[in-house]
């Protein structure tokens, strides 16, 4: 089976500036067996766990984090049996978050062993200012196989209403912000070749002085061939 985003974004994402230990995203489409599910987390805290109410037993593995005075995290589930419409999906801070940012996406024809391809890469940054609209980019990630899906992520602190456009050819799937002026970017490309790949965008507001922080990783295509794509794009 050929790499494609089968659902976009398996639920409304939680863009929360309020405190809590836990983070709660309720599906609210249905995930086709054997597709690996994604989710993202954000907090001022870090995300430990993630589990869900589906009774599949699913085990949620943490692909990657990283931590620069804000917490993202990546968490991964093979769905076997598939997910059913209406699923509770809870992630878990270490302690109490002021904001918390939750959201997920689906994709099919990744291998089931050992998913992930090349190592992870993540990095902190520090946004100094400037004229808008603002260009960014998260860290660079080589594929070691083809084709690959590979997903940017790209979050920070202290930006009043930012939104983003990606770069071509990277396709946004989220673009939280909230009152606390936290912001959250998340986007993918299904590619052939072993071409270096760095995510990025513009933010269409003022980039303030803030800590950032960005996460890119890839997965292998099981048996197959052609790409394609469906769903729907999610916005706050």
């Amino acid at each position: 089976m050929s790499l494609a985003i089968e659902r976009a974004s398996i639920g409304t994402p939680l863009n929360s500036g309020t405190t809590s230990t836990t983070a709660i995203l309720t599906t609210d489409v249905s995930v086709a067996p054997g597709s690996q599910i994604e989710v993202i987390v954000y907090g001022h805290t870090q995300p430990t766990t993630v589990t869900d109410n589906s009774g599949n037993g699913y085990v949620w593995t943490k692909d990657k984090e990283h931590n620069n005075n804000l917490w993202i995290a990546v968490f991964r589930t093979i769905a076997t049996a598939g997910l059913a419409s209406g699923t509770v999906i809870t992630a878990t801070y270490a302690s109490t978050s002021n904001t918390r940012f939750m959201c997920g996406s689906s994709f099919s024809g990744g291998v089931a062993s050992s998913p992930p391809d090349a190592v992870p890469v993540s990095q902190s940054y520090f946004g100094a200012g400037g004229t808008p609209p603002i260009p960014w980019v998260g860290p660079t990630l080589t594929p070691g196989v083809s084709p690959t899906i590979v997903f940017g992520i790209f979050a920070g602190i202290g930006q009043a209403g930012q939104s983003s456009t990606p770069t071509s050819p990277w396709i946004q799937l989220f673009d939280l912000a909230n009152a606390n002026n936290d912001h959250l970017v998340v986007m993918y490309q299904i590619v052939t070749g072993l071409t270096a790949r760095t995510p990025g965008g513009q933010f269409a507001v003022t980039d303030g002085a803030e800590d950032e922080a960005g996460i890119t990783l890839n997965y292998k295509e099981g048996v197959g061939g052609g790409l394609t794509y469906h769903g729907k794009v999610a916005t706050p």
